[in-house]
């Protein structure tokens, strides 16, 4: 079975956002904020329109919710983050930034890595992010004070709508997981008028996986029917009485993708 778990920040990637969803300056940002990463999704509501003579709404109205928001912390004010942040002027020949009064309002594509859990991990991408940048934490020697960026999650076009994020499960290496499932086949509906009938199924991966893995199940039957080779393709089923069973077999594919299908055998035993 496939496990998608998101646990922790590996890394975030940024970039310049747009709405176009083209992003071509990624670079790492670099010492996050211990747990700093947060990312919201608001939800829209549904008010119900209830007439004085009824006791249920005749309709309702859904009303769209504030856009979701990211936050990141981040430990070092580095010039090179503090001008992509804010708007500067830096002097490279004595290290001086003079933060400007005019608000900065950076458009951001934030790109976040989880880190691996159970060999997988997930990358979610944001393309067009509005961010304003503030601090965290007091200036004192027993805290170290943060850059603390909070950004509006804006919508950007991706095949003709409006998409706000991309989600996409990798391997712990990177490599794409192909979550196409496997095709599986128990047989056609049969009958049977012995105890025992063999049963034959078909498995194949999808293309760059393998099966690892098959097996058959009982879904229904008059009685629990014995099986000679459960975790094969050609698998016999035994102490059949007359009656209607359902067997199920799944495949599980090197990705741990699985599928199952099932055949009815009709029996009629003497």
């Amino acid at each position: 079975m496939e496990t998608f778990v998101m646990k922790g920040t590996d890394k975030v990637e940024w970039g310049t956002g747009n709405q176009y969803g083209v992003v071509t300056d990624w670079t790492q940002l670099e010492n996050l904020q211990p747990d700093s990463v947060l990312r919201t999704k608001n939800n829209g509501t549904l008010a119900g329109q209830v007439p004085e003579d009824k006791d249920s709404p005749l309709f309702t109205i859904y009303t769209a919710p504030e856009p979701g928001s990211i936050t990141i912390g981040v430990m070092e004010q580095r010039p090179v983050v503090m001008q992509k942040l804010f708007n500067t002027i830096w002097s490279a020949a004595n290290s001086t930034l003079v933060v400007l009064a005019k608000e900065k309002v950076a458009n951001l594509a934030i790109r976040i890595t989880s880190r691996p859990v159970n060999g997988r991990k997930a990358i979610i991408t944001y393309m067009n992010v509005d961010a304003l940048t503030g601090y965290s934490n007091n200036v004192a020697k027993t805290v170290q004070e943060n850059l603390a960026i909070t950004g509006t999650i804006l919508p950007w076009f991706y095949l003709g709508q409006e998409a706000h994020y991309i989600m996409q499960w990798v391997n712990e290496d990177g490599t794409p997981i192909n979550s196409l499932p496997v095709n599986v086949s128990a047989g056609a509906d049969t009958t049977s008028t012995t105890a025992s009938k063999a049963l034959t199924g078909t498995a194949t991966a999808a293309a760059g996986k393998t099966i690892v893995q098959t097996y058959w199940s009982q879904v229904s039957g008059p009685n629990s029917a014995s099986m000679t080779a459960p975790t094969a393709l050609a698998n016999t089923v035994g102490g059949l009485i007359t009656g209607v069973y359902v067997f199920r077999l799944t495949a599980v594919d090197s990705a741990g993708v699985e599928n199952s299908a099932t055949v009815k055998l009709t029996a009629t035993v003497a």
